[in-house]
């Protein structure tokens, strides 16, 4: 799957949670801790991602404070809040997951 880029137009507050789908996947959207965007899948496919990628104010100021957390399926994301009645666009992708192993071997002790 290529990736997919889905916006949507928030009010500020959002009073509860938003379930819809994007690309015929289920997603929720809904604030958390006061000034935390999280975004999640509704499903559990091996084969996708969900990427915060960016949430704007009405002049495409960045929000984003840079901080949260994700795994593969969800994201929080800490944004700078504006003001009640404002609408902020949020961003993300829905992407194929690539899943990857890491090995760490120690160097190996050079002989004196």
């Amino acid at each position: 799957m290529a990736e997919d880029l889905c916006s949507v137009p928030l009010t500020i507050p959002l009073r509860g949670s938003i379930r819809t789908n994007f690309h015929e996947l289920p997603i929720q959207i809904e604030f958390v801790n006061g000034d935390m965007l999280a975004v999640q899948f509704l499903t559990n496919r091996a084969d996708l991602r969900l990427t915060f990628i960016s949430a704007t104010d009405k002049t495409g100021k960045s929000l984003d404070h840079q901080s949260g957390n994700w795994s593969q399926w969800h994201f929080w994301r800490s944004l700078e809040m504006p003001a009640a009645g404002e609408v902020i666009e949020a961003t993300f992708a829905i992407h194929t997951n690539l899943p990857f192993t890491c090995f760490v071997q120690p160097h190996p002790k050079k002989a004196k």
